[in-house]
């Protein structure tokens, strides 16, 4: 006979935890850098060539490869060549980054659907790394935190398409900004700022196709 007691026990006992989610970690070089995106490119063609029982259902590859060639023949003619060279470079380098996302996409799904341990072999066997540590959640919106005295730590969300990040700071309330930081990273440092002082940062991104997103003004006291 089976008693409440018993019962409730068996209520309060916890479902056990699904195994942990093997991932591909995002490692692809930086626009910016074409030569280290056609390397990387490249890796993951030779190994869905290599491996096509594998890898041939990814639709990404054919692109991957046709995008390749157009990036190997923009490296050479960028070479001491015209700034609308430079820019169709970046733009190929830009696209090759686009359809590795792809790939990478579809390697997650099938990964998701075999055990860990092959899991990880089949990232590894496609070109990619296996991520170390959970991935954190994604920031949707600019962060502003206050770092070292006199210095303000930004972080910025990942956009699609994103190019740069533009900063402007500040001091008077909103009422003038003067140009401060411009980069390609997600985070980065505002220095030179007075303890003490109120400022708004302000921040954009250059998005590829579309222009610059609005601005979204941050202000922080600088410690």
């Amino acid at each position: 006979m089976t008693t409440a007691k018993t019962k409730k026990s068996r209520m309060r006992q916890a479902a056990p935890k699904p195994p942990r989610r093997v991932r591909v970690a995002k490692k692809t070089p930086r626009i910016t850098d074409p030569v280290g995106m056609a390397t990387f490119g490249n890796k993951l063609t030779a190994a869905g060539t290599a491996h096509p029982t594998l890898f041939g259902g990814s639709s990404a590859l054919p692109l991957l490869t046709a995008a390749l060639l157009i990036l190997g023949s923009a490296i050479v003619t960028a070479q001491g060549g015209s700034d609308s060279a430079q820019s169709a470079l970046l733009t190929a380098s830009s696209k090759v980054h686009d359809i590795i996302d792809q790939h990478a996409a579809w390697i997650q799904g099938a990964a998701d659907a075999l055990p860990s341990t092959d899991a990880a072999t089949f990232i590894t066997t496609a070109g990619f790394q296996v991520a170390k540590a959970a991935q954190r959640v994604a920031l949707t919106a600019p962060e502003l935190t206050n770092g070292v005295p006199t210095v303000v730590h930004f972080q910025l969300p990942s956009i699609a398409g994103a190019i740069m990040w533009f900063t402007e700071i500040s001091v008077d309330g909103g009422k003038t900004f003067t140009r401060s930081v411009d980069t390609e990273h997600v985070k980065g440092d505002i220095t030179g700022l007075t303890s003490g002082q109120s400022v708004i940062v302000r921040l954009r991104a250059y998005v590829r196709g579309t222009g610059y997103t609005p601005w979204t003004d941050l202000p922080i006291i600088v410690t």
